[in-house]
Order: C-alpha cells, then structure tokens, then sequence
C-alpha cells in the first residue's frame, strides 16, 4: 500500500539536515491532499520553502532531489519564502488548490484564506490556455507531411 506522507517523510527528514533553520514549511498538496489519489497515477506533490536558495545550499540538496525524482517521484515546487510572496498571479492555479486542500507537513502554513485572488487565477488560467493553443498549432504546423 503506497503511503504518500510515509514517502515524503523521509525527503523531509533529509531536507530538514540540508537546510535546517532555513527550512520553513513543507506542504503536500494535489490529489493526495484531497484524498482523491489513484495508485501508480497521482503524482505526490510538494512545496517546499525556504528562506535562500545559496549555490552552496543548492549543490547539496540537487543529489537529494535528483534521487527522490529517480525514485518516480515529482520534483518539488522548491521556492524561497521571499519568491513565494510575490506567486499569487504565476501560481495562482495551484494555490487555488492548497486552499482547497493541503496538508502541512512541517513548518508553518504558507497558504492564508487570501492567498489567491479571482483575477490571479482568471490571468493564470488564460496564460495556461494560450500556452497550450500555441503547443497545439506547433505541433500541428510541424508534425503535417508536405
């Protein structure tokens, strides 16, 4: 039986050694946060915040990362706190979803009742919807046979 908190646990455990004080929250959010999960499909996703993003700091904690997306799992939203204010319009889909649900994991809960407004997520959507009309007429325009 897959037990996604039992999964992240270890990550954060590891997390915590690598950036110790510096480590400010890590949310579970998705599927597995709605208790809507299917075995082998969803995806375990995770924020994680903290408060420097050093080149020191990162070096150290890529080997962690690159092993935990070896092990099939989905690279985190990895963000300092100080980028993480200012991601209410460029997030705001996911943020949507935190405040639906989420669980925190450790630390504190970046997440308020205000986290998200309706035009953040009316420009996030439309900048999504455009993206992917665009991918679609590439690879339309591409893939035709002349």
């Amino acid at each position: 039986m897959w037990d996604p908190k039992a999964t992240a646990s270890s990550l954060i455990v590891k997390l915590r050694r690598i950036f110790g004080e510096e480590l400010r929250g890590i949310v579970l959010f998705g599927s597995v946060a709605r208790g809507e999960a299917i075995l082998g499909t969803s995806d375990l996703n995770l924020l994680i915040l903290v408060d420097s993003m050093a080149p020191s700091r990162m070096a150290r904690v890529a080997p962690l990362i690159q092993e935990w997306v070896r092990g099939g799992n989905t690279p985190p939203h990895l963000y300092t706190t100080e980028e993480w204010k200012g991601m209410g319009d460029t997030f705001a889909i996911e943020l949507a979803d935190m405040q639906d649900a989420r669980d925190v994991l450790w630390g504190h809960d970046p997440v308020g009742p205000d986290a998200v407004t309706l035009q953040d997520l009316r420009l996030h959507t439309e900048r999504e919807i455009r993206q992917t009309l665009l991918q679609l007429r590439l690879r339309l325009l591409l893939d035709r046979k002349s």
